[in-house]
């Protein structure tokens, strides 16, 4: 491992590394408040590492969901990442073996913002450069999550309902995309269509129709406004 490399990833990737840690300690503790052991933390953030489907991790485990209603939860969560490894095909189209899948693997928003720049200091090798960013912020994640989950039994007070905090966490970024578009089709959508999933099928088999519905909606919406929908 070379030294120059790793020095001007941590010095790009350090304020990722702060973030990063302070979310997957809550992560940590969210699994340690529903049984699970910090094994379970280490593989999800091993294996999962992506930061929204992750927080949802401990709920889906713990109430049962079934495969199907996962992988559609799943895929819709992180459908995003899909337009950044598109981004990245020219990047990392020379890059061979092992290092390829786990880049692909490692694509978070964050890592991705780091790899994506086109500037890079003379001597800066971007395979290098793009290989210890990522595994420096995985390391951050696996490292934070493994922490929260082991401090968990050490705090001082219950976490029992600390799993209410993915709640507001999806509040927020229902909040965020709501200011950042004028089309607000999409989230009204998704709020009428699981309110009435709700009523017909009731509290556990209400989500995967009601997300069936948005995404016809949004493919329709797309394809009728030839790939350009003013929401994205």
């Amino acid at each position: 491992m070379n030294k120059k490399y790793w020095a001007y990833a941590f010095e790009k990737t350090l304020p990722i590394g702060l973030v990063y840690l302070m979310l997957a300690l809550g992560f940590g503790i969210m699994m340690q408040a529903k049984g699970f052991s910090w094994i379970w933390a280490l593989c999800l953030s091993l294996f999962v590492y992506s930061g929204s489907i992750q927080f949802l991790a401990p709920v889906i485990l713990s109430s049962g969901t079934g495969f199907f209603d996962t992988f559609i939860l799943t895929f819709m969560v992180n459908f995003r990442l899909l337009f950044y490894g598109i981004s990245q095909l020219e990047r990392y189209k020379h890059i061979k073996g092992w290092r390829k899948i786990y880049l692909i693997h490692g694509l978070t928003d964050e890592t991705f913002a780091l790899v994506s720049t086109d500037q890079l200091p003379e001597g800066i090798d971007r395979e290098k450069y793009s290989l210890y960013v990522t595994l420096l912020n995985h390391m951050y994640w696996i490292s934070g999550s493994i922490l929260g989950n082991l401090a968990g039994d050490l705090l001082p007070f219950s976490t029992e309902g600390i799993d209410f905090a993915l709640t507001a966490l999806f509040f927020v970024v229902v909040l965020n995309q709501w200011e950042a578009t004028n089309n607000h089709k999409p989230a009204l959508l998704g709020v009428m269509s699981g309110f009435f999933f709700f009523i017909i099928f009731g509290p556990d088999n209400f989500m995967l129709p009601s997300m069936l519905v948005v995404i016809a909606f949004l493919l329709i919406e797309n394809r009728l406004k030839g790939g350009h929908p003013d929401y994205v």
